[in-house]
């Protein structure tokens, strides 16, 4: 068996069989690579053909045969034999031409000009947001504390205060949202000391772990509130690494049913004052 085109002997295995004019073909003169000849599957082997065949033009009833080289030489009409160069040449028709690939270039480079040129837009507005947003958190703050300590708004304990006590305030907030207070902790039955401290601890970092594990790692210190009494423990005071892993624990607390601990934020003495006025005003409209 020989090759249709070269006419050297030819392996079946190495070899393409046209479905137009039955020749076998090395896939080097078919021409392809040995790659793209190996992944073929028997469907598109059996419907492929050569060159010749693809450009080969039938002729209406009426018109004069043209002669239209094949890859086995026939020509159909008039005798002629092709060339390798006209194989080339009929292949090389088929190709997009220098220009078209350029225009696709062009146009692809145009593509992601406009789209690095929007990402740089939409990034100057994100970073804009970002200011915004942090301005709007500041102001937001400094008008709340305002609003809660107004003299306008009369409420028992409420008392007009200074741009520096509210500065005083904000920073009060700032560092006590690192803290959770914990207020039914069983105390140990020791002295104050280090020991006990120590003990507090290690027993808090075990309920930690089950409540969330993680949390215990990211304890600071811990201490307790204000003065012993018999038979009820001290507020338990834990300090986070930050307020983004205090508020960790509380959700986690009372996502529990029921919760770990009797546990809330470390509020300062104007949030408890604003809060405790607010409990009586809704026990007095129930009353009512």
């Amino acid at each position: 068996m020989e090759c249709g085109h070269c006419k050297n002997s030819l392996l079946p295995e190495d070899s393409l069989c046209c479905a137009g004019c039955s020749l076998q073909f090395h896939f080097q003169c078919a021409p392809m690579s040995e790659i793209n000849f190996r992944k073929l599957s028997k469907a598109n082997k059996s419907n492929w053909k050569c060159v010749g065949c693809k450009n080969r033009t039938l002729p209406k009833d009426g018109d004069k045969v043209t002669t239209v080289p094949s890859a086995s030489g026939v020509v159909s009409g008039t005798s002629g034999s092709p060339t390798t160069m006209d194989d080339l040449k009929a292949l090389i028709i088929n190709l997009p031409s220098r220009a078209e690939i350029k225009d696709l270039v062009q146009g692809i480079d145009a593509k992601i000009d406009t789209c690095l040129a929007k990402y740089e837009e939409l990034e100057a507005k994100v970073d804009q947001l970002k200011v915004e947003m942090e301005e709007l958190k500041g102001h937001n703050l400094v008008d709340r504390v305002a609003k809660l300590e107004s003299p306008s708004e009369p409420r028992s304990g409420s008392s007009s205060l200074t741009m520096e006590a509210q500065l005083a305030e904000m920073e009060d907030r700032r560092r006590r949202s690192f803290n959770v207070m914990i207020f039914d902790f069983p105390e140990p039955q020791m002295p104050a000391s280090v020991r006990a401290i120590e003990d507090d601890l290690a027993r808090l970092k075990k309920s930690l772990d089950d409540l969330q594990p993680g949390l215990a790692n990211l304890v600071q210190h811990v201490s307790r509130i204000g003065n012993s009494t018999p038979g009820k423990p001290r507020p338990l005071k834990i300090v986070f690494d930050s307020p983004s892993t205090a508020s960790r624990a509380l959700v986690a607390n009372r996502s529990r049913n029921p919760p770990l601990f009797s546990a809330s934020s470390d509020k300062t003495p104007a949030q408890r004052a604003y809060l405790t006025e607010l409990r009586k005003l809704l026990k007095d409209r129930i009353d009512r």
